[in-house]
């Protein structure tokens, strides 16, 4: 197989893994592969003080409670643990591509990036790091940022093979 073909399958496994990690993330609530349970209600949480957990008024009957509550029944139910496969085969894939380009610098930047876009994954994350919950707006200009950084650099940085290096092994 040609240098030129590894590549491109490692760019093309690259981003499909990379927008898989970035959708089970979110269907996960966030980054919460540290043990601590992230909830989907505190994502909702905005300035005005509602939360999810607050009942909301229904006409004629009351109160309804909201509350959200995992409901996996086996681990491989949970969208979490495809965030964590999908982001093991993006730092594979951006290792692959490094090594394959040559570049020592764009390599390294490679293989950083996406441990960068995790760091502001897990910023965004509410209670993520103890005590950290930020409010909804800033913690979704720091997804949209990890997001921005990562595309951005795919394409405008990562070390491309030589021309000319079609050898086959």
């Amino acid at each position: 197989m040609s240098r030129s073909t590894v590549e491109w399958l490692a760019r093309v496994s690259g981003h499909i893994s990379w927008w898989v990690f970035v959708v089970a993330t979110l269907f996960a609530g966030g980054i919460n592969w540290w043990g601590r349970q992230s909830t989907f209600a505190a994502s909702f949480a905005d300035d005005v003080g509602w939360t999810i957990y607050a009942p909301v008024r229904t006409t004629g009957s009351g109160y309804i409670d909201v509350q959200w509550e995992q409901t996996y029944d086996r681990w491989w139910q949970s969208p979490g643990v495809y965030g964590v496969i999908a982001f093991v085969i993006v730092v594979i894939t951006a290792v692959t591509t490094a090594f394959i380009g040559g570049r020592i610098a764009s390599g390294i930047g490679t293989v950083l990036v996406p441990f960068a876009a995790l760091g502001l994954f897990v910023l965004a994350t509410p209670d993520a790091v103890e005590g950290v919950e930020l409010s909804t707006i800033l913690s979704m200009l720091l997804v949209l940022v990890a997001i921005a950084i990562r595309e951005v650099w795919m394409r405008a940085g990562p070390p491309a093979p030589a021309r000319g290096t079609t050898q086959t092994s």
